[in-house]
This record gives structure tokens, sequence and C-alpha cells, in this order.
């Protein structure tokens, strides 16, 4: 029977492989490892690490009250990223305008 290993095993021996630069078969043989469980690992660990699909984008029209005063207008989305963009108001509006 197949002496079962922890998590921490299989991520440390991954981390090991990815600095070594080796082909994965190449490292399982010199460390003795089971090539398959280490697959089994590393497709684990990718999926865990994968980062969620993006949401769709959605561009809503907006109208500025007045310049900001600072001459920076900031954009901010409910996903919690910012863009800073220094423009006068009319550089602005001729960059948006020129968006699709």
């Amino acid at each position: 029977m197949a002496k079962r290993r922890p998590a921490q095993f299989w991520e440390e021996h991954l981390e090991a492989w990815r600095r070594s630069g080796r082909m994965q078969v190449e490292y399982c043989v010199e460390h003795g490892l089971n090539r398959k469980s280490f697959g089994r690992w590393l497709r684990k660990v990718r999926a865990a690490s994968a980062m969620p699909a993006a949401l769709p984008l959605t561009l809503v029209p907006v109208r500025p009250v007045s310049p900001a005063p600072s001459g920076v207008v900031t954009l901010h989305s409910p996903g919690g990223w910012r863009v800073e963009l220094s423009a006068n108001s009319a550089g602005l509006a001729e960059l948006l305008r020129q968006l699709p």
C-alpha cells in the first residue's frame, strides 16, 4: 500500500520542482516520488490558486457635476480597483469621445 503524504510534503516538492527547472519526470525519479501523485497534487494546487473568472465589465455613463479641483479624476469600481487620471476637463472629454 502506498504511503500517504501530507499536503505540506507535496507543496514543498512542487515548489522545489518549479525552482529546479527540471521536467516533472526527472524530478520525480530523482526524489523517488510517484509521478501520478505528483501530477494529481500539481493539478490540485493549481486549481486552488486559480483566480475566479472575471466578472463582465459594464460601463455606465456619468456626468461630473463640476471639474475636479485638483486636476485629477478618480474612477472607482465596486470591485475595489481605482484609476486616477491627471487631465484637464477638455482633455478628458476628448479622451472619452475617442473610446468605442
